[in-house]
C-alpha cells in the first residue's frame, strides 16, 4: 500500500512516486513468482532531475545484491552486455532483474540487438565469436529509465508518423509499463 511504501526508510525523500514504486515492486514480484516466465518490463521516462534514478536506487536497497545487475547506457557495448550476463551466470546465476539507466543513450544497433531477445518471450542472450557460440536463457525483468521518450521510441525501427506522433520501435514495444515521471512538487 502507499502507506507501507512511504514508511520504508528507502523511500524517504522520494516524493510523489508511490504509484511507480508499487508498479515496479508488483512487476518484480510477478517475475519472481513465475520464475521469469512473465516479465512486464518497466520504463520510467522524464526529464533529468525527476527522481527516476533515486526511485530505482531506493528499490535496489530492498533487494539482495545478487538479485540484479545495474547497467548504464553511457558505457554499454555489446561485448560488455554479453560479458556481464555470461560472467554473472558463471558466478551466481542469471540475475532476475536488470536496471538500465538512460537506455536511450545506447546508440549502437549492435548493442541493441541482444536486448531484443532478452526483452521478448525468448529471454535469451547470445554470444557469438569466431571461436564459439553460446546461448543463455536469461529470464530477466528489465527496469529502465530514459530522459528522451521520443528518441527511445525511435530505437530499432521506430518512426515518426505524418501526424507527428511516433510509432514505437522494437525496443520500446517490449516495455509493457511505460510511465512518465514528472518533477515532484516539493511545495505540498
Amino acid at each position: 500500500s502507499d502507506t507501507q511504501i512511504e514508511e520504508l526508510d528507502a523511500f524517504r525523500g522520494i516524493y510523489e512516486r508511490t504509484a511507480h514504486i508499487r508498479l515496479i515492486m508488483g512487476a518484480i514480484a510477478r517475475a519472481i513468482e513465475t520464475e521469469g516466465r512473465v516479465r512486464h518490463h518497466v520504463l520510467l521516462y522524464g526529464e533529468p532531475g525527476a527522481a527516476k534514478t533515486d526511485t530505482i536506487a531506493a528499490i535496489k536497497t530492498l533487494l539482495p545484491d545478487n538479485a540484479y545487475v545495474s547497467l548504464n547506457a553511457d558505457s554499454m557495448t555489446r561485448a560488455g552486455l554479453q560479458k556481464t550476463f555470461f560472467k554473472q551466470l558463471s558466478e551466481t546465476g542469471v540475475p532476475p532483474l536488470m536496471f538500465m539507466e538512460e537506455f536511450e543513450k545506447v546508440s549502437d544497433e549492435k548493442v541493441l540487438q541482444p536486448f531484443l531477445s532478452l526483452l521478448d518471450q525468448r529471454g535469451m542472450i547470445e554470444k557469438n565469436t569466431a571461436r564459439q557460440q553460446e546461448r543463455l536463457h536469461a529470464r530477466t525483468l528489465v527496469i529502465a529509465t530514459a530522459n528522451d521518450k521520443i528518441y527511445f521510441d525511435m530505437m530499432c525501427g521506430g518512426r515518426r508518423l505524418p501526424n507527428g506522433t511516433v510509432h514505437p520501435g522494437a525496443i520500446s514495444s517490449r516495455f509493457v509499463h511505460q510511465f512518465e515521471v514528472l518533477r515532484p512538487n516539493m511545495d505540498t
